[in-house]
């Protein structure tokens, strides 16, 4: 605290709250007349208090106010301008992107359709060039000062801890644009997209029906009725019950699939499995099977693999070679094979026969709108006849997809006539075929009545005739073992 003396009376200024306030305090009977803002500014500034505008303007009032005998003595003339810290760096996200949100479940109801909790999507899924988020900087902040004039300083922002990786980049006014498709995580301060989608548990209703740009690895099963679809490969964990999986290359499932014949498997590429009961569907690639292969439908463009196992019951089409343990089962479970390309063929003509079907259906409708347009002759108005001119390049361009789809429909049927007669045969069978396993193998169908002991060889000669090796043993005619039925004839 300190003061100044005049007539033996103290005009006292004092500095409170470290710098934070100023004050000054006038004996009532300190003679009013001597008083003036020069002796009270040099008194405050004796004190160290910082004199501005604002300052001198309070000394002018609080001079004023004393001469008007104003029963305040105290008085507060100068008060600190507090520092204003600066803002830390953040991540602001667009609407609908936040990985942190609860539920993000994306059923909209309409009109017509109710919620389906199998459609549930817990996961953010991202195309290429979206904005996500946007990074904020930190500010610097604004000093301030107290009663003193010395500086309070601000404290900056922190930078906000996010790390950036290359699936996502930051534009010069902080917008987050997606690099590609993919999910987004946030996970251990990195911000990135992920071609690959995990699912910690089962896919079921907590999690809803998966359909990913990329590969999809379930850690548990995929629950009934559910559906796991991606474009590159899908590992699954655990069971896979009567579901649909739809992988775009390659797919493992570590347990199998107990489809109940409503489950389907279809795979771009090449498939892995513990064992599959009652799956119907088409692998384009090679299919591995630990296990049991048990009443399924399947096509096989690859080889079957299922050395240590048993392929039991249903009817399985491969186009190449078969390693097997075991083929049907001891209660003669009938069990059918099919050989070569012929029936991946078949599956591409069943599409085009439903693709002819459309096509029929819509050049139908299209011809009778022409007719009835045309039936009007001369008295057609002129927007009637821009579409009777529409209609007819509507009907010309139908009707060229049309003899396509027809086209192509012959010669995959001219193939499948040239192929059935011929093709390499391969089958290795290490312990054991039972009776009743019926083996399609170019323009025959051989059929087992008895078990025949591994290992076994069956395969054919130059004029495609079905033979078999038993062991190390000689090279015979399968008709030796087997019945056999010329399916041309």
């Amino acid at each position: 605290m300190s003061s100044s003396s005049e007539g033996n009376l103290e005009i006292e200024v004092r500095i409170e709250g470290d710098g934070a306030v100023a004050k000054v305090l006038i004996p009532r009977d300190f003679p009013k007349q001597t008083l003036d803002a020069s002796q009270l500014a040099a008194v405050v500034r004796q004190r160290g208090v910082s004199i501005d505008a604002t300052v001198e303007a309070r000394l002018q009032q609080i001079i004023q106010a004393f001469r008007d005998e104003s029963d305040q003595l105290e008085h507060v003339i100068a008060e600190s301008i507090p520092a204003v810290n600066g803002q830390d760096g953040r991540l602001e996200w667009v609407e609908g992107f936040d990985p942190a949100t609860e539920s993000r479940a994306e059923n909209t109801p309409d009109d017509s359709d109710a919620i389906s909790y199998y459609n549930r999507v817990v996961y953010i899924r991202v195309t290429e060039g979206s904005h996500v988020a946007t990074l904020h900087e930190p500010t610097e902040g604004e000093d301030g000062r107290d009663v003193t004039g010395r500086t309070i300083k601000a404290r900056p922002g922190k930078r906000c801890d996010v790390r950036i990786d290359p699936s996502v980049t930051v534009e010069a006014n902080g917008r987050i644009i997606a690099q590609l498709d993919g999910v987004l995580q946030c996970e251990g301060g990195l911000l990135k997209l992920s071609r690959l989608f995990e699912v910690n548990g089962y896919v079921d209703f907590s999690t809803g029906n998966i359909d990913f740009d990329g590969t999809v690895n379930v850690q548990q099963g995929v629950r009934d009725r559910f559906e796991v679809k991606a474009t590159e490969d899908i590992i699954v964990g655990g069971l896979i019950e009567a579901a649909t999986i739809r992988s775009g290359r390659h797919f493992d499932c570590r347990q199998g699939m107990a489809a109940k014949d409503r489950g389907q498997l279809l795979v771009g590429g090449d498939a892995n499995a513990g064992y599959l009961n009652g799956v119907r569907g088409h692998i384009k690639g090679n299919l591995t099977i630990r296990r049991e292969l048990i009443n399924c439908e399947l096509v096989i463009g690859g080889d079957l693999i299922c050395e240590q196992g048993a392929i039991i019951g249903g009817s399985i089409a491969v186009a190449g070679s078969i390693r097997a343990g075991v083929l049907g089962s001891p209660a003669g479970t009938p069990s059918v094979i099919v050989l070569g390309t012929g029936p991946l063929l078949s599956d591409h003509i069943r599409k085009l026969k439903g693709l002819a079907k459309q096509l029929k259906e819509q050049l139908r409708a299209q011809k009778s709108k022409y007719d009835a347009l045309s039936a009007a002759g001369k008295s057609l108005r002129p927007s009637e006849k821009e579409r009777l001119t529409e209609l007819s390049f509507e009907i010309s361009e139908t009707e060229q997809k049309l003899d396509a789809c027809e086209a192509e429909h012959a010669q995959i049927t001219q193939t499948i006539d040239r192929e059935s007669g011929s093709g390499a045969v391969d089958i290795r069978v290490s312990k054991v075929i039972h009776s009743r396993v019926c083996l399609r193998m170019n323009n025959h169908e051989v059929t087992f009545d008895a078990p025949l002991k591994g290992p076994v060889t069956i395969g054919s000669d130059e004029q495609d005739q079905p033979q078999f090796r038993q062991g190390d043993g000689p090279i015979q005619p399968l008709t030796e073992v087997a019945k056999i039925r010329n399916r041309a004839a």
